[in-house]
């Protein structure tokens, strides 16, 4: 066994080998679609015209009407419903899922390994949100993460409806439809959490993630526990080789991740028009980027969940600030509402409510001071 002092070296080079199998084929049943590519040079190609008289009148330029981004089929459009999808969340039921974090803790320790505490807004074998509803149908039912998850780490979950920091969607039995959907959707409905045994939050990721996106964080995550348990280097030490490797994790991302944490229009939209925010995308000198109308352009959602767990460092979970953590983009991640009814959440409903109300004062109180 090679001595601690090694962890780090070994750590990224074990995650460069890992990184790099996102270029590898596919998963099983997991197509995958690089992201959309502009082409600029494009438009700089001469445009056949029939043969003007030399006495006539300029013509206009011809402005080509702006082409929408193709969609890339893994985030969009339904994946599994039905007998299907009740088969895969009994699959994903099947693992051995503690309810108590104070029981998956004890086991941590027990066994030496990280808890994966899977916390969402609906009940994992009941009425989910639609983030959990994807998620259960699509990614944690695909047999390498399923393996993964039952090999290397002891399984938790909880509900979030009456959570602070939860937003809106209605719940959906897993008999209906599991949509695809990018990396980061629906932040606030659902965390996927990775904990050491004294309870310190290692990692974190929020929302829906697509199987081979997770797969690399898992494998993050367990170095990252790993380093966070060594007792051969300080706290500092500790922090420093953190960021380390969230740098180097972010530094070898694929087309592939990068085009599956896109944002959804909505909440790009919203994001927009917030007036600085983390996830403005900033040049070497640390000014924003602006594309059309002036408008700020964003980090793919993958750069800021990194950057916000780079932060961060070793968190212990009853300090961990959740609101902050997910607050991007809108409350509000439901498009199974478009296609199907699903029973609504009140408690959640409620806080959304109120979390309206405290803005709306908050907007009034600055109005007064002007």
């Amino acid at each position: 066994m090679p001595p601690r002092t090694c962890l780090l070296p070994l750590a990224i080079t074990a995650l460069g080998g890992l990184l790099a199998a996102q270029i590898r084929p596919p998963l099983p049943g997991l197509p995958m679609t690089p992201p959309p590519v502009d082409h600029p040079g494009l438009a700089g190609q001469p445009l056949f015209q029939p043969p003007r008289h030399a006495d006539a009148p300029p013509a206009p330029p011809v402005v080509s009407p702006p082409v929408p981004a193709p969609v890339d089929p893994d985030t969009a459009g339904p994946k599994c419903s039905g007998k299907d999808l009740g088969d895969a969340v009994a699959k994903v039921l099947a693992l051995p899922w503690c309810t108590n974090l104070d029981e998956a803790l004890a086991q941590a320790a027990a066994q030496r390994k990280p808890v994966l505490w899977l916390q969402a807004l609906g009940d994992l074998g009941g009425d989910a949100c639609s983030a959990l509803q994807s998620l259960r149908g699509i990614t944690l039912a695909n047999e390498t993460v399923l393996a993964k998850l039952r090999e290397r780490f002891v399984l938790g979950r909880a509900d979030l409806e009456a959570a602070p920091h939860v937003g809106v969607s209605n719940g959906y039995r897993p008999d209906q439809t599991a949509l695809g959907a990018t990396n980061g959707a629906g932040g606030r409905n659902l965390q996927l959490v990775v904990l050491a045994a004294d309870g310190t939050v290692v990692h974190a990721v929020p929302g829906f993630w697509h199987p081979l996106d997770l797969l690399p964080e898992l494998e993050l995550a367990r170095h990252l526990h790993d380093l966070h348990g060594s007792p051969d280097h300080t706290a500092a030490q500790k922090l420093a080789m953190a960021r380390t490797l969230h740098r180097g994790f972010l530094r070898e991302l694929g087309s592939g991740t990068l085009g599956r944490s896109a944002w959804r229009a909505e909440d790009e939209a919203a994001e927009q028009e917030q007036p600085a925010r983390d996830s403005f995308a900033r040049d070497d000198k640390g000014l924003v980027v602006r594309g059309a109308g002036g408008l700020p352009k964003l980090v793919p959602l993958v750069q800021l969940v990194h950057e916000r767990m780079l932060a961060r460092g070793f968190v212990p979970c009853a300090a961990f600030d959740w609101e902050s953590f997910v607050d991007y983009g809108t409350p509000r991640h439901d498009p199974n509402a478009a296609i199907e009814t699903g029973r609504t959440f009140p408690k959640a409903i409620a806080n959304q409510q109120r979390r309206e109300r405290d803005a709306a004062r908050e907007r009034g109180k600055g109005g007064r001071r002007r």
